[in-house]
């Protein structure tokens, strides 16, 4: 008999972009950001930071920025239409860090996220549109192999220099970001690099101030926070440098995603490992509790079969013994049955005498016991859930309360778990509903227990009482 199985719910309600997809072709570009402009001519975008240290980029350290009117921007070259030489493009992200600020976790008063912290330089042409600061590759200058890194960093000096001032030159390390590919109507393929110079080690004040005579100003140079740079694009911008700006910030959050998640899972992971253990004793201890009950039932049957047999073992003798002897059995059994509950109760009166002085040694301890608690932050992966926490609209820093949707999607983002994997973890951690307190659930808990002498204890309450008299 044939029919349709049940219909499941399937994974793919859950599941995030994957942060260390490396090549995205362009429907899983469009995909990932639907709200971004996207070249007809792209390709595929590939997130070059997969596998390198780009995400231990410090964002602590601030850069001072100053700008002195405005520079003049070098645009994308025209090329002849019957051009089909591959060309490649290479763009300089400045990051200014934001130092760190004191925090009060015991008040969820927090400092202000990333995102509207950490500022980087771009250009801003006369028409509004964003644009990455460097310029086209020239082999003459640059070298042949654009696909040398030592290639892209003498394009990205020699172009930052030009358009704006500065020398890089000092840099020792260039981090590789994002790259965006396009194939032009004519057939000629094109490429854009975004890198990251460590400036941070470098300098830590830059000047942003060439002045050409003679030339017309159409560019200026301005300080953007990351969370500025994903908010500036609209689905009806249509310019291309525009949208690799936003693309830039868009790949570097998901590094800064996928830096922090890490943290995250292995601390639930961590959270995990105690919960089984917890949970193994609970059962090792309902198990001796049970096997103990077993125990306790098995000796009253005992004691109950034992005295079914006595009773008839009694009946069997009785039926050779008489009246008399049977009345002289039964007072001698009513006198030690009288005996035997006298014991008991002088047993029960002693018991609950002594339970009664234990009751009142503990209720003088327990007056005379000061408990202390100290609580032990885990910085590092309060820090690492509030990246996830974005702040609400009018907002700087974070609100200490992160929805479980937002885990779930993080933790598959990360490509390393099953959704039975996931609810499993998550199990771990004490949710509000649909919410988690990070902040508690990565704070530590320490009790110190005190006890007071006697005499300490009379003196307080001999004070108090003065006190209350006056």
């Amino acid at each position: 008999m044939g029919g349709r199985g049940p219909i499941t719910r399937g994974p793919q309600q859950t599941q995030g972009h994957l942060y260390t997809l490396v090549d995205r072709k362009l429907s899983e570009v469009c995909h990932r950001y639907p709200k971004l402009f996207i070249s007809e001519d792209m390709l595929q975008l590939r997130a070059s930071w997969v596998g390198t240290d780009a995400c231990n980029i410090p964002l602590d350290v601030p850069i001072e920025i100053t700008h002195e009117g405005t520079v003049p921007v070098q645009e994308k070259p025209t090329a002849n239409d019957e051009d089909t030489t591959p060309r490649t493009f290479v763009r300089v992200m400045i990051v200014s860090g934001s130092p760190k600020e004191e925090v009060d976790f015991s008040a969820k008063k927090f400092s202000t996220h990333l995102l509207k912290s950490v500022k980087f330089v771009v250009g801003k042409e006369a028409n509004g549109g964003l644009v990455g600061i460097g310029g086209a590759h020239d082999p003459a200058q640059d070298g042949e192999d654009t696909t040398s890194d030592e290639t892209l960093i003498k394009t990205a000096c020699r172009t930052t220099k030009a358009m704006c001032g500065l020398d890089l030159s000092a840099c020792t390390k260039w981090h590789k970001v994002v790259e965006m590919e396009y194939r032009r109507a004519n057939g000629r393929t094109e490429r854009t690099v975004f890198l990251m110079p460590n400036v941070w080690e470098a300098a830590t004040k830059i000047n942003l101030s060439r002045q050409v005579e003679g030339e017309e100003t159409v560019f200026r140079a301005l300080e953007l926070t990351l969370a500025s740079l994903l908010g500036e694009y609209e689905i009806s911008d249509k310019s291309e440098q525009m949208a690799e700006v936003s693309l830039f910030a868009e790949v570097f959050v998901e590094c800064l995603s996928y830096k922090n998640g890490k943290k995250v899972l292995q601390f639930l992971r961590a959270k995990r490992a105690a919960y089984d253990v917890k949970q193994q004793e609970e059962r090792k201890r309902a198990a001796e509790r049970n096997a103990a009950d077993q125990e306790e039932r098995e000796a009253k049957r005992r004691k109950i079969a034992e005295q079914e047999d006595e009773r008839k073992k009694k009946a069997e003798e009785e039926k050779d013994m008489s009246e008399e002897d049977i009345k002289a059995r039964r007072e001698a059994e009513a006198a030690a049955a009288e005996e035997q509950k006298k014991k008991d109760e002088e047993q029960a009166a002693e018991k609950k005498r002594l339970e009664e002085e234990k009751q009142k040694e503990e209720a003088d301890l327990k007056s005379r016991t000061v408990k202390t608690c100290t609580y032990e932050y885990n910085s590092d992966v309060i820090e690492a859930f509030m990246w996830f926490d974005r702040p609400l609209p009018g907002q700087n820093a974070s609100v200490g309360v992160l929805q479980k949707a937002k885990l779930e999607y993080m933790l598959h983002s990360l490509g390393e778990l099953s959704c039975n994997e996931v609810v499993f973890l998550l199990k771990s951690v004490d949710m509000m509903g649909s919410n988690l307190d990070y902040v508690k659930a990565a704070t530590t808990t320490h009790e110190t227990i005190t006890i007071k002498e006697k005499e300490e204890v009379k003196a307080e309450e001999t004070k108090a009482e003065e006190v209350k008299a006056e």
